[in-house]
């Protein structure tokens, strides 16, 4: 009796040990991956894409559950510039192997599949690339097994910081790229878009960390709000930094659509997170505060961009070709009656319907891809993740999912589910709901 219990302490001290070893592993190649990321984008050093997925994949079967969330969070900043798609591919896999529960099939999966199987048979009678087919499976099937699982427990403080830190190592990537070309005064007095300065259009995936302007608008909209759910989780002021750093790159971007859906965003997330009348009142006049102070800021050190943003809203056409783009795909589902119901497939829709632009609006480029039938499939698959999470946390309260309302907003000027990386801002989006609030709003439990 005295031998097996002191055999199973021995292994209790052990697998202890393991867990130590392979943590500390874990923190060190994170950091190994974020100055890998900073000394390649900044400093020119030649680092290869293969080097991130190696050390991604490696994290990924390493960590436990709660790290693996955390990663997948701190690489959707960072998605395009670090091979996104083959780690996240190596996340589903590792969340399989972790998550014993998750292996068991439900209703909800059967979603997943009939969507998956619809992308298959409908592109099958066009141009199609099973490679594609593979890269964007990946990424929704991470997506909703994910937020689909009932049993989840996730630390969304822990998870939030690691978004908020890899939109931090995007920032320094991208300012870092600006400054090699111009001087800081320059950047600051020339007034253009900040995507726009450091262009993804052209450059190969996992070659360096870069934006449109609006999808740099997006990561900027949700580290805001982040920050601020962090702040009334936590009660720590520090985190008016990356606030205030996020706040400004989204005005920088100059996306009319982030920009509006941040504005939204922020009014939902001050009038729901209040407790009561007098809070609310306090919290408006907070909003009114910080965003006049904003302004200050920006129009201290860089009234070019106020100016020039302004301007944009000025435009004969300020849907930029949106409502043109709009019209004739609503004209060409209309003279399509199968495509209207079953859809053409993701991949490369514009060319099928021999058009040169790609739907600019996230709900409508869902109706093209899947018709009718593939758009309740996925309202179907939002509304089940919403009520899962929702159970999963029973102290969750509306304002959590504002960052979740607000991408929604965002996306209906621009691309959805072909642009793989907004489906990592989704699931962290989703993550959100996990943050648990007393009626104060501010836990004492403490997280360091």
């Amino acid at each position: 009796m005295m031998v097996t219990e002191q055999s199973r302490f021995i292994a209790s001290d052990n697998n202890g040990n393991r867990n130590s070893i392979l943590r500390i592993l874990t923190v060190v190649l994170f950091l190994a991956f974020s100055v890998l990321v900073v000394g390649r984008d900044v400093a020119g050093l030649p680092v290869s894409k293969y080097i991130f997925i190696v050390i991604g994949a490696i994290i990924c079967f390493i960590c436990d559950k709660t790290e693996l969330l955390c990663f997948v969070a701190f690489i959707a900043p960072l998605h395009e510039g670090v091979s996104g798609v083959y780690i996240s591919g190596f996340a589903l896999i590792a969340f399989f192997i972790k998550n014993k529960q998750i292996r068991r099939f439900n209703r909800s999966h059967l979603l997943i599949f009939v969507l998956l199987a619809m992308e298959l048979i409908v592109g099958l009678h066009y141009d199609f690339s099973f490679v594609e087919y593979v890269r964007f499976a990946v990424c929704f099937i991470l997506l909703f097994t994910v937020s689909l699982d009932t049993g989840l427990e996730v630390d969304a403080v822990r998870v939030l910081r690691f978004y908020i830190s890899g939109f931090i190592i995007a920032l320094i990537s991208v300012w870092g790229q600006l400054l090699r070309v111009y001087s800081f005064p320059q950047v600051l007095s020339m007034g253009a878009r900040l995507g726009n300065l450091v262009e993804s259009s052209g450059a190969e995936e996992g070659v360096r960390v870069s934006f449109n302007n609006n999808d740099l608008g997006f990561v900027s909209m949700l580290a805001v709000l982040f920050c601020l759910m962090l702040l009334k989780k936590t009660g720590k002021k520090l985190y008016f930094i990356p606030f205030a750093l996020s706040a400004i790159t989204s005005v920088m971007t100059m996306s009319r659509g982030a920009n509006i859906a941040l504005a939204i965003g922020l009014i939902l997330y001050f009038l729901l997170s209040a407790e009561n009348l007098k809070k609310t009142a306090r919290n408006i006049i907070l909003l009114v505060l910080l965003s006049v102070l904003l302004i200050q800021i920006i129009w201290w050190l860089m009234p070019n961009y106020i100016s020039s943003f302004s301007e944009r809203f000025m435009e004969e056409d300020i849907s930029n070709g949106r409502v043109d783009i709009a019209s004739f795909y609503f004209r060409a589902l209309w003279n399509n009656p199968l495509g209207l119901i079953f859809g053409v497939g993701l991949q490369k829709y514009n060319a099928k319907y021999d058009y040169f632009y790609s739907a600019h609006n996230a709900t409508q480029e869902i109706v093209i891809a899947w018709g009718v039938l593939g758009f309740l499939v996925i309202v179907a698959l939002f509304a089940r993740a919403i009520t899962i999470t929702k159970r999963n946390n029973p102290k969750f309260r509306l304002f959590q999912a504002v960052p979740l309302i607000t991408l929604f907003i965002g996306l209906q000027s621009g691309q959805g589910f072909s642009g793989y990386a907004h489906m990592q801002y989704l699931l962290v989006c989703f993550m959100a709901f996990y943050l648990e609030f007393d009626n104060g709003g501010i836990k004492k439990k403490k997280h360091d």
